[in-house]
């Protein structure tokens, strides 16, 4: 077995509800292990562009998607949710064009422990 390698950086997603009582918007923490393994390949592959790649895949191209987060929350932390499952089944062909809403990917460098 190898050891996996510990991705150094964080990926969450910042949004705004569609709820007008809702005035704030919200950053959620991304510990799905697909965007983690996605960092760990083209970061080997291609070392200039893999957050480009990132971006591209997980901010970019859901507007052809539904997307879809599974949300958990901490066991030590009750209150405090993640996403913990990306799931981004093809949207149905329609007449019109679909509105997706702001979501924007943040990446943030892991700090050392």
């Amino acid at each position: 077995m190898q050891e996996l390698e510990q991705v150094p950086w964080t990926f969450s997603y910042r949004f705004t509800c569609t709820d007008e009582r809702c005035t704030t918007s919200h950053e959620l923490q991304i510990q799905d292990w697909e965007i983690g393994q996605s960092f760990r390949r083209w970061s080997r592959t291609d070392p200039d562009r893999w957050e480009e790649m990132i971006r591209q895949r997980y901010e970019r191209d859901p507007p052809d998607r539904n997307l879809y987060v599974v949300v958990g929350n901490l066991a030590k932390r009750h209150q405090t949710f993640v996403i913990i499952g990306l799931v981004r089944p093809r949207l149905p062909k329609m007449d019109g064009g679909n509105v997706q809403q702001s979501l924007d990917l943040i990446c943030s460098e892991r700090r050392a422990h």
